[in-house]
């Protein structure tokens, strides 16, 4: 079983409008992979694959590029689709109307394994997971592209994983090695010698998202959390918003609730959403028997989510509703997992079955 990692399709702050019963505003989510699992093992793909070359022949309506090396975080700004190839370590782009099939490398290492992904103006930022626990590493590129090499924003870190974005700092989650030496840490976009630590001694943290005054993030302590920590940090005592969920993974907040999947449970995973103050006694549930649903996004009208297992991408209105039922947006899919919007399309990562057959697909909102 794998978990990807799931974007952060926000330029700049997570805090959205919240929307109406029937209408929403963009957004997106962030990150995670299963720690101690594939998220964790070395071993790239071969040069023949590295490159990111997709197979000759026209693509398939929807798909934006193929042939990637487990697509897996995705983001969009107003010009391009960028995401991160975690079996091939790139970073990558394409103009979100086409690029003929031959997207963009702006960005590759042999040692790499990139997972999370962000955008600003002018840059791309992701998280580099390593392979040992103390080299992972939070980097950026200009979204013109880094011939010379990518900035490291910061080094030695512990299996990072979500990104998230705000003005003066990029923000993280590192997953840990262990069962209690997990973090969300922060960074100013420019660079710093020794990230802030916000919050630590978690249990796997994995997806983050923000607002204006908080952190919002996704934990495996207690059979699953859902937490809120200040941007200026509260240490080892972030205020838990919800718990008991198996395996809570994707996050995005609005300026009044908190969105986000739960992987897999007695239920066979589900989509939720509660007030920021709080789940007790006021969660909602917007869909259930999703199939290792894992990252989300919201559209305008929709909330859309990947269900890694299930090979398909399923939409519910952001007030719930769909039960068992929700709406089938895309079926037939292979291992999608990163998921994003703009004003207009949905686009999202098809992790593929071996090193070289992921796809980047995209689809009007409903």
């Amino acid at each position: 079983m794998r978990y990807s990692v799931l974007a952060v399709p926000l330029v700049l702050a997570w805090v959205l409008a919240e929307p109406a019963c029937g209408s929403g505003s963009p957004a997106g989510a962030s990150a995670q992979a299963d720690a101690g699992v594939d998220a964790h093992m070395g071993g790239h793909a071969d040069a023949s694959v590295e490159s990111g070359a997709p197979e000759a022949g026209p693509l398939p309506a929807g798909v934006l590029a193929d042939g990637q090396g487990g697509p897996d975080g995705i983001v969009v700004d107003a010009n391009n689709v960028f995401w991160t190839n975690h079996t091939t370590g790139q970073v990558m782009k394409c103009a979100i109307g086409g690029c003929g099939n031959k997207p963009t490398v702006l960005a590759s290492g042999a040692e790499w394994f990139p997972a999370g992904i962000a955008v600003d103006a002018t840059n791309v930022y992701w998280a580099d997971e390593g392979a040992t626990g103390t080299d992972g590493q939070v980097m950026k590129c200009p979204i013109a592209g880094c011939p010379a090499g990518p900035t490291v924003l910061a080094s030695g870190l512990n299996f990072p994983q979500g990104v998230a974005l705000d003005a003066q700092r990029v923000y993280w989650t590192n997953t840990g090695s262990g069962s209690t030496d997990g973090q969300v840490v922060a960074c100013a976009i420019s660079g710093c010698a020794q990230p802030t630590v916000l919050a630590t001694g978690l249990e796997q943290p994995r997806g983050i998202a923000l607002d204006g005054s908080n952190v919002y993030f996704t934990t495996d302590a207690d059979g699953g959390q859902v937490l809120r920590c200040p941007l200026a940090g509260c240490s080892g005592a972030p205020t838990v918003l919800g718990t008991a969920y198996d395996d809570p993974l994707g996050i995005v907040v609005t300026a009044t609730r908190v969105f986000f999947t739960v992987y897999g449970d007695e239920l066979g995973g589900r989509v939720l959403a509660c007030p920021l103050s709080g789940c007790s006694g006021a969660l909602t549930t917007l869909a259930t028997s999703q199939f290792g649903a894992q990252d989300l996004a919201l559209g305008k009208t929709h909330v859309y989510w990947t269900n890694h297992d299930g090979d398909e991408v399923a939409a519910c209105a952001p007030d719930g509703g769909c039960g068992t039922s929700p709406t089938v947006f895309s079926s037939g899919d292979d291992t999608p997992t990163g998921i994003t919007t703009d004003g207009t399309n949905v686009y999202w990562t098809d992790y593929g079955s071996d090193m070289a057959d992921g796809r980047i697909r995209v689809m009007p909102q409903l």
